[in-house]
């Protein structure tokens, strides 16, 4: 149907479950070298991995389709600003649940983390249509990180206030 993307593997559902093994990979292997290195560097480089591996997702199928002709911004600047927020952002969205881990063994900003890879990548496998899946993510993007960050202060409230309590409750 005109103006709306083509899944890149053949049907959502291909691309849904790429995109949550990509993820899954993302943030759940750096956890794996916790123990080697500091928290911050495991975080900075799983950031920066994922950043990279978000970009090369992005990009490579749209060269090898040929849809960023499709896609002309009036002022290139604009452009290249979003695509750098994009970019960080990605990294962003990887780096700080699994610092948070890390750092403070802080659960459930992973899922968000999870989560919200998944949903970048997902975009990313939408070909053609009448929207750009970068351009968009990286204005939706402060709210998924505001939503990493709320979690993350949640789960770190309810450990210091909630659960300390429920303990001495038994």
């Amino acid at each position: 149907m005109q103006g709306l993307p083509d899944p890149l593997l053949g049907s959502r559902l291909a691309n849904l479950g790429v995109a949550v093994a990509v993820a899954l990979a993302l943030v759940a292997l750096p956890l794996r070298y916790r123990r080697s290195d500091t928290p911050f560097r495991i975080a900075a480089s799983s950031g920066i991995l994922a950043a990279a591996v978000g970009l090369t997702l992005w990009a490579v199928p749209r060269l090898a389709a040929g849809t960023f002709q499709q896609f002309t911004w009036t002022n290139p600047a604009v452009a290249v600003a979003l695509y750098a927020v994009g970019t960080v952002v990605l990294g962003v969205q990887v780096a700080g649940p699994v610092y948070g881990y890390l750092e403070y063994g802080l659960v459930a900003p992973l899922a968000v983390g999870v989560a919200a890879t998944t949903l970048s990548t997902f975009l990313h496998f939408q070909l053609g249509g009448e929207t750009e899946s970068f351009g968009l993510y990286a204005l939706f993007t402060p709210w998924i990180l505001a939503v990493i960050l709320v979690v993350a202060l949640l789960e770190a409230g309810a450990r210091r206030f909630v659960v300390p309590h429920v303990a001495r409750a038994e």
